[in-house]
């Protein structure tokens, strides 16, 4: 989430505490009411896959292409991130 003002530095150079705390907020009060009133699913989609045996012997079995709606948002990560992109040419 873009637009923080400077009293959201925290010690450390992360995200205050408060901060957070008021971003968790936001999401869990604002994301699903636009979503809805969209009329619109917040939901995760899964692409079809072959079963599969990961690289820890992890056996993953095949899947049809299918959604998973979202019921709630948790913010995991309080260190500030950046997103760098090349300008469009």
């Amino acid at each position: 989430m873009p637009g923080w003002a400077t009293n959201a530095l925290g010690a450390g150079g992360v995200v205050a505490a408060e901060a957070v705390a008021a971003l968790q907020a936001w999401a869990t009060s604002n994301i699903p009411a636009m979503m809805q009133a969209g009329t619109l699913v917040h939901c995760l989609g899964l692409q079809a896959r072959k079963a599969y045996i990961g690289e820890t012997g992890t056996e993953h079995p095949d899947r049809e292409a299918s959604t998973i709606d979202v019921s709630s948002y948790i913010v995991r990560d309080n260190h500030w991130d950046s997103q760098r992109r090349r300008g469009l040419h």
